[in-house]
């Protein structure tokens, strides 16, 4: 491994903030990404291995439901997914899982509007709460699908077992990307040069693996600035 990653990849945790703007429907609120966060993730994103059975389900359905381990960048996917549509622009919107007073309705069929393009995550949502939305999502996803909109769901590993079945078809677990291709990836934008070895040390691409692809970005980010210092 190469001098200038073996002290970085020791550090803890890195995190990198998206900026939303935060529009309401009555009291429920609605977080639509901007362009320019849309942008910059289109730049970033590797394909995982099952992207495509992910993008073909929701062609095909109007809806997909995105599942995976923590840190396979399931989340990224999932935007991916949608800001990728062919259709012309429209921001994704996420929908939020919980309601902001006792009086307003979660997952609301009267808030879909035609061509929304919808992100529910539910990776980190607790029972019972999470089966009890699992157990709301075929009514939701048929109106979405109605309204010529499009849904992508976020579940948890395993969160596809509270799912009514059927919904089972919808499920798709994309896979995570190659660590080492992100890594190369992000350098790349960060304008640091890839090393000629290709980082020949063996031991970097199991390390990678082993990160979440958040880590992995703010790995390439430390390398950057390392750089520059």
């Amino acid at each position: 491994m190469t001098a200038e990653l073996t002290p970085l990849m020791t550090r803890g945790p890195q995190h990198n903030n998206y900026q939303f703007t935060w529009a309401r429907a009555g009291m429920k609120a609605r977080r639509t990404a901007t362009r320019d966060e849309q942008r910059q993730l289109l730049r970033r994103f590797i394909e995982p291995p099952s992207y495509n059975q992910a993008w073909e389900t929701l062609l095909a359905n109007g809806c997909v439901i995105v599942t995976g381990a923590p840190g396979s960048g399931r989340g990224t996917a999932a935007r991916m997914l949608l800001f990728r549509l062919p259709e012309p622009y429209v921001a994704v919107t996420e929908i939020p899982d919980r309601a902001d007073t006792p009086d307003d309705a979660v997952l609301d069929t009267g808030d879909v509007r035609a061509g929304d393009r919808l992100l529910l995550t539910l990776s980190g949502t607790d029972d019972p709460w999470f089966r009890w939305l699992c157990q709301r999502l075929p009514s939701y996803r048929a109106e979405v699908r109605e309204r010529g909109a499009h849904l992508v769901v976020v579940l948890r590993a395993g969160g596809e077992q509270s799912l009514p079945p059927d919904l089972a078809s919808l499920v798709v677990d994309p896979g995570r990307p190659d660590g080492l291709v992100v890594l190369r990836r992000h350098l790349r934008l960060a304008g640091v040069p890839y090393p000629a070895d290709g980082f020949a040390d063996p031991d970097l691409a199991p390390r990678l693996a082993a990160m979440s692809m958040e880590r992995i970005a703010g790995l390439a980010g430390l390398v950057r600035v390392g750089r520059s210092g």
